[in-house]
């Protein structure tokens, strides 16, 4: 999150599923194979473009949120987008 994020979280915690989930941040995401993870990160610091490792993508449906500690997060109906 960012700072202002978390600075509003930790006034009302509600407010972690809103952020995670509605909003226009747009941010380029895309998918690899593990044995390019080094060669990416390697060409973003190279373009000084920050890049995250932020999670995997495994056969079956839907989304699995974790925490930082890997506990299963659980957002409710948050109202987010639906890609049709």
């Amino acid at each position: 999150l960012s700072e202002a994020a978390a600075e509003a979280v930790a006034l009302d915690a509600a407010l972690f599923a809103r952020i995670l989930t509605g909003g226009d941040d747009y941010e380029l995401l895309f998918t690899a194979p593990q044995a390019m993870r080094p060669h990416i990160l390697s060409a973003a610091r190279e373009l000084s473009v920050p890049a995250a490792l932020i999670g995997s993508a495994r056969s079956g449906e839907g989304v699995l949120l974790r925490d930082k500690d890997g506990a299963i997060l659980d957002l409710g109906d948050t109202g987010g987008w639906v890609h049709g």
